[in-house]
């Protein structure tokens, strides 16, 4: 399926979709349709610029979508999700290339994010990606309580030149 998907920069249209896929994920962010909308039109939310790029099948269909901010020089991976048809496939995993390929862009010098504990394929494919775990928030998600893995990618030794979106 992959080989089917364009993975582009999310735009106001896409707002339904989002909310769909971030509702279909039981620990998804589950952000307002105000706080979507505001990603999706490329609005600097307090001093955090976000950003969300969608993949897209080639009959419209959203399959996966990423969230990225960005402030004072450091990334922050906010979310991935991908459909439930289109897992397994690496979606996940370029999904996560796009994000780290823009954080390059805006010359942030890490990538940092934060899993549940429990999120043990999440954790091998950010480890596959060269994040390193830095710690844990004790008890930090509710329903169920659980801890929250911090993990950290240093783009230094990666710097490359990106295209701009």
């Amino acid at each position: 399926m992959k080989s089917e998907l364009e993975i582009r920069k999310g735009r106001a249209s896409d707002l339904a979709a989002v909310m769909a896929l971030d509702r279909e994920i039981p620990n998804g962010p589950h952000w307002t349709e105000m706080q979507w909308l505001d990603m999706l039109r490329e609005e600097t939310i307090s001093h955090v610029q976000r950003w969300v790029f969608v993949a897209e099948g080639s009959n419209g269909s959203l399959a996966g979508s990423v969230v990225v901010g960005f402030v004072a020089g450091t990334a922050e991976l906010e979310w991935i999700a991908v459909s439930a048809v289109a897992r397994r496939c690496g979606l996940g995993r370029a999904l996560c290339a796009r994000a780290v390929d823009w954080a390059v862009t805006q010359g942030a010098t890490e990538v940092h994010l934060e899993l549940r504990a429990s999120n043990v394929a999440a954790m091998a494919l950010y480890r596959s990606a060269g994040f390193v775990e830095q710690g844990k928030r004790k008890h930090y998600y509710s329903d169920p309580v659980e801890d929250a893995v911090l993990m950290t990618l240093a783009l230094a030794r990666q710097a490359k030149a990106a295209p701009q979106v």
